[in-house]
């Protein structure tokens, strides 16, 4: 799947809530939907792809299914 069994969500939550900066260079703030294609074309970079290989997802379908569970993850 598109996620690893030993992801716990209350960790994924803890670290997702607890996120949030804004500055001129950089922007944190939640996934949404809309980032698939972002998100397929950053995990697909060779070095991803080398130490974070269930990050890369075969198509958008599945890197959808993946934002959607960390959304879900962290939504009350």
């Amino acid at each position: 799947g598109p996620l690893s069994s030993n992801v716990r969500p209350h960790t994924v939550r803890f670290f997702l809530c607890s996120v949030s900066n804004t500055n001129t260079r950089l922007l944190l703030r939640h996934f949404r939907l809309e980032d698939t294609a972002d998100i397929r074309r950053l995990n697909a970079e060779p070095s991803t792809a080398h130490w974070l290989p269930s990050h890369v997802y075969a198509d958008d379908a599945e890197a959808n299914a993946a934002i959607a569970f960390l959304i879900r993850s962290y939504s009350d």
